[in-house]
């Protein structure tokens, strides 16, 4: 993980509390230049990803922060050289 994930790590590490259900929503933006998005799709399922209509393109629930940890790492390491952008949301599940 790089320092800015890192510090985001250590942020929902320390506002989760015990119990409550997180979701993790990701916003891509592609590049003509980079992976095709069907190819990004069906990757991002792979992980677990779920599919979103709306403000963001893709979310994940989670409840311990070693899963949070997990999870980012792993979509980092996927996009990586993929010429995909991402931003990240994490919010409490209602």
């Amino acid at each position: 993980m790089n320092f800015q994930t890192t510090e985001r790590f250590k942020f929902v590490c320390q506002y989760k509390r015990k119990g409550e259900n997180m979701r993790t929503y990701v916003k891509l933006l592609f590049n003509s230049e980079g992976k095709p998005p069907l190819e990004v799709v069906k990757d991002m399922r792979s992980l677990g990803f779920r599919p979103e209509v709306g403000e963001f393109d893709f979310s994940i629930g989670w409840k311990l922060p070693s899963e949070y940890g997990e999870i980012v790492t792993n979509l980092h390491k996927m996009l990586h050289g993929s010429k995909v952008l991402y931003s990240l949301v994490t919010r409490e599940e209602d």
